[in-house]
């Protein structure tokens, strides 16, 4: 690999470096992994979101090397509590930190899965040198029901001004399913060692669903102790625990009209309070009370959103717009609708009005996707929110978050894929162009351009970076 970096219009910067994997097979149920110097220039940029809520915002896993064989590493509540993440190796804040080495080994048959994982990374200015150990045993109790332990390790060793810390979380979890019932838990601990002080906390969670021919019901239960860390995981909030329901009919009668496919309602909803003593935190309920489907896939509903919410401290979700401790209650109303995505013309739609916190709202959202034919894709998504009224400085504020898309098929082995993100309310605009070219079986030439800069001038605007990466990965086989 070759790089060629500048950051803030300073000196251009170049390195080359070089790196390998090894994959082994020994048995048709069994494959090893190792990797040296590893490198993700070909990974396809993270989508920008702005974030409305007080949760911690996921963002998938794009690395092709920890996407491979995740599932035997999954645990918790997706996307809420999760002890083992696979975005806390190798980044930090977005940014990348060298991998200096990792070998990975899964094993799965017919009654019980294993996997063991373990990474070192270096350390770098803003990032200490981290090595992760992950390794996990599941086995099945018949064609329905499984039992599970995980044990993930993390230790960041100590740098000039920060103490060495390590921080163990073990996870016992399991399913079942009878019928139409599916049940799903976990329980997890931490302990957390950082320089002379140590802390231990809890945390686990629990699934009831039900899904049957006229709809669905699940049912979720979280609790997060205080001091709960699990520093190789995602935690979407601490010390907290909770309920929550998401249900809805599916209602397919013969009489409907020829173009609707099924009617219903469905709602999603969330209450929390906080775990240290048990004083109440906030609920949110989604709900739809009209969706409707129509017989070539698109979709349409209406929405309403509740919320009451207590604030213990100052929260400002996007710049010039901040609302002090307090107890709010606040509504909004919508429609939303989208068609089928496999058409060559799609398209979705939302906006909604009503209250944030003490402010007023409007947030809209339009998107299209064209694919003439097979080869050729473009896509364009634009975001809007507007907040007026108490709680906003200046009057009114707005945010704008745009993406464009394009790819482009030249042969079944090369690629062009370019994208454009213009965020405002993280003031920043982000350039990512890609070709792909696989020159022989499993053997691919990766040139990649991406130039992140400000949206506007401020005093607090990120720096700006252009990075060009051209990758040669060759294959062999034996």
């Amino acid at each position: 690999i070759a790089r060629v970096e500048r950051q803030d219009n300073g000196s251009i910067q170049i390195g080359p470096g070089v790196g390998g994997e090894i994959t082994w097979a020994p048995t048709p149920a069994s494959v090893v992994d190792l990797t040296v110097n590893t490198d993700f220039a070909e990974t396809d940029v993270d989508r920008r979101v702005v974030n409305l809520r007080r949760f911690s915002v996921f963002l998938p896993e794009r690395r092709q090397f920890f996407l491979e064989s995740s599932g035997v590493f999954t645990s918790g509540l997706p996307e809420f509590l999760q002890p083992f993440f696979s975005r806390t190796i190798g980044l930090e804040n977005g940014r990348s930190i060298p991998i200096a080495a990792g070998a990975r080994a899964v094993y799965r048959s017919v009654d019980r899965s294993a996997g063991l994982l373990v990474v070192d990374t270096l350390a770098t200015d803003s990032a200490r040198n981290s090595l992760f150990g992950v390794a996990r045993y599941s086995h099945n109790l018949g064609e329905q029901s499984r039992v599970g332990g995980l044990l993930i390790a993390r230790n960041d060793f100590a740098s000039v001004d920060v103490a060495q810390t390590t921080n163990v979380v073990p996870v016992i979890d399991g399913f079942t399913r009878v019928g139409q019932v599916t049940l799903q838990g976990s329980a997890m601990g931490s302990a957390t060692q950082e320089g002379l002080l140590a802390s231990y906390g809890g945390a686990g969670s629990a699934e009831a669903a039900v899904v049957g021919k006229y709809g669905w019901a699940r049912v979720n239960l979280v609790g997060i102790s205080p001091r709960f860390r699990a520093n190789a995981g995602f935690v979407a909030r601490e010390n907290i625990f909770g309920a929550g329901l998401n249900a809805g009919i599916d209602y397919r009668p013969l009489w409907l009209p020829g173009l609707v496919r099924a009617v219903g309602i469905f709602t999603d909803s969330v209450a929390l309070w906080r775990a240290e003593d048990a004083k109440f935190q906030e609920v949110n309920i989604y709900a739809s009370p009209a969706w409707v489907l129509f017989r070539g896939g698109d979709e349409a509903w209406f929405f309403v959103e509740k919320s009451s919410q207590v604030l213990t401290e100052s929260f400002e979700p996007v710049p010039q717009v901040t609302f002090g401790p307090g107890v709010y209650n606040f509504e909004r109303y919508g429609v939303s609708a989208f068609s089928q995505r496999s058409r060559k013309i799609s398209a979705s739609f939302e906006a909604s009005i009503g209250r944030y916190y003490t402010a007023e709202t409007f947030r809209g959202s339009i998107g299209a996707s064209l694919q003439p034919i097979p080869h050729v894709q473009l896509a364009a998504t634009w975001g809007y929110n507007r907040f007026w009224g108490q709680g906003v400085s200046g009057g009114a504020a707005d945010t704008h978050l745009i993406l464009l898309e394009s790819r482009l098929a030249m042969t079944p082995r090369l690629q062009v894929i370019g994208s454009f993100q213009r965020d405002t309310a993280g003031n920043g605009n982000v350039i990512n162009a890609r070709l792909a070219w696989e020159f022989l079986p499993l053997s691919f030439v990766y040139l990649v351009f991406t130039d992140t800069r400000p949206a506007y001038a401020s005093p607090a605007a990120p720096i700006p970076e252009q990075r060009l990466a051209l990758k040669v990965a060759y294959t062999w086989r034996t």
